[in-house]
């Protein structure tokens, strides 16, 4: 076991039940360009901007809340863009998850990876906990909720772990900025105590891998993220 340091431990708070923090930050997407082949032909006049706010829970996650255009046959949303976040690298490959309800995936964590979550169908929520050594935000933890109803997007950049719980079954769709790479594929107990994730769910089904995962405290040095991994 390895000597766990001091952390700051910043109070444990939802993104979406309220914050004791100060207002997140928000930026506003360009108005300019087509809202795309879905939102009519030759119509640029009410393009929908989206609310990007950046946590003010955990530095360096910003949460995206869509605005619709919509008209009889439906509704258009723009969902992301690189120039949204100050850390937004190239997108290089798009994964798919469905999941059961019930189920919690996590928390998992990268070094070098950055990920975009959405759900288009169901409802999850979703933990994020901040294992970076010298963040300002350090041992912070939150929970948003992602679902088909909200279109909500939340970028989660390296050495924040995060993971979701199935408040239905769901689909889980995320973009990340690195090739699969299992060496980068690293993990922390779900239910680790020093962590206080509240999941939502009182039986969850794991997979073997999160069944195993360590605690915070015995995370190898060579594997402990730590603040600036992306400057």
């Amino acid at each position: 076991m390895t000597h766990e340091r001091s952390i700051r431990t910043p109070p444990r708070i939802s993104l979406y039940e309220g914050t004791q923090a100060s207002p997140p930050r928000r930026v506003p997407s360009s108005r300019t360009g087509s809202v795309g082949r879905d939102g009519g032909a030759g119509s640029v006049a009410s393009v929908a901007v989206p609310e990007i706010s950046q946590s003010p829970t955990i530095d360096g996650v910003w949460v995206v809340d869509p605005e619709p255009h919509g008209d009889a046959r439906g509704r258009f949303y723009e969902t992301y863009r690189r120039s949204w976040f100050p850390e937004g690298r190239e997108m290089v490959q798009a994964n798919r998850s469905e999941k059961a309800a019930g189920a919690v995936v996590g928390l998992h964590y990268h070094l070098h990876q950055a990920d975009y979550w959405q759900v288009p169908r169901g409802e999850a929520r979703v933990v994020l906990h901040d294992l970076r050594v010298g963040s300002a935000t350090e041992g912070a933890t939150a929970t948003l909720l992602l679902s088909g109803a909200n279109c909500r997007g939340v970028f989660i950049p390296p050495g924040v772990a995060h993971g979701f719980a199935s408040l239905d079954e769901l689909t889980l769709t995320y973009l990340v900025d690195q090739y699969y790479n299992p060496a980068d594929e690293l993990g922390v107990a779900w239910d680790d105590p020093d962590i206080a994730a509240d999941w939502g769910i009182a039986d969850p089904i794991l997979s073997e891998r999160d069944r195993h995962n360590p605690r915070r405290r015995d995370i190898l040095p060579a594997t402990r993220p730590h603040a600036g991994l992306r400057r």
